[in-house]
């Protein structure tokens, strides 16, 4: 089944790659999501995921200057994903920093992971390192094409994937 994205919330990644996320999803029994915002991917994977789908996200926006969620109101944006996804019974919320999350989970807990939280390399790198060792059968992202995400995909010496919307995924 594809998920039918609401159309406010479909301009970030686009169409194709909702519908790519959410295939995926549909073969999982959980799906944790680094990086939410308004929650597009996460009605994607909730609508898809027949299982627990986890939304980790501090809904502050980026510290860098000139992202695009820099300086965002975390109340706005966090009830604006509520607004969009909050309905969803199989959703977990985890609003805090995605390293501190990763604490609630054991090695090889979980079956698919989704990064697209930050995009400086201290931010892509620490979710690489605490969430890599947490999935099981399918981690993935967006924004191949920002060379932080590029260079901790390749660190990781797999064999890389491209989908849709600038979406990767490697075999963990």
């Amino acid at each position: 089944m594809s998920p039918i994205i609401p159309d406010h919330i479909q301009h970030l990644i686009g169409l194709e790659g909702y519908q790519w996320l959410a295939a995926q999803a549909a073969q999982m029994d959980s799906v944790v999501e680094v990086g939410c915002w308004h929650g597009a991917g996460t009605y994607a994977l909730c609508t898809a995921c027949p299982g627990t789908v986890y939304a980790v996200d501090h809904w502050r926006g980026s510290p860098a200057k000139g992202d695009a969620t820099y300086g965002a109101d975390h109340d706005t944006i966090f009830a604006k994903f509520q607004a969009n996804v909050g309905h969803f019974p199989n959703l977990r919320i985890l609003a805090m920093p995605s390293h501190e999350a990763a604490k609630q989970f054991a090695p090889h807990s979980v079956d698919m992971v989704v990064i697209d939280a930050g995009h400086d390399k201290e931010s892509v790198d620490l979710d690489f390192a605490v969430w890599f060792p947490i999935c099981r059968k399918l981690f993935c992202g967006h924004d191949w094409g920002h060379t932080p995400v590029r260079a901790a995909v390749e660190a990781l010496g797999r064999p890389v994937t491209h989908h849709p919307a600038d979406i990767w995924s490697v075999e963990p």
